[in-house]
């Protein structure tokens, strides 16, 4: 191997994942790619809410 390693990779800051997430999540679990994307902002409400007073989820 030569200084500075292989020159015929790929760059390294592509994407991990390729394709959307949510609809990956949605294929694995049989649901609709919008039904992810809800419930995503839902938990972003529940932990909002849960900032601002702990104890909120009894």
């Amino acid at each position: 191997m030569t200084v500075g390693g292989d020159r015929k990779s790929k760059a390294q800051n592509g994407l991990l994942i390729k394709g959307d997430t949510a609809e990956t999540i949605a294929k694995e679990h049989n649901i609709g790619r919008n039904t992810v994307k809800r419930a995503e902002k839902f938990v972003k409400g529940v932990n909002a809410a849960e900032k601002i007073k702990r104890g909120t989820q009894k």
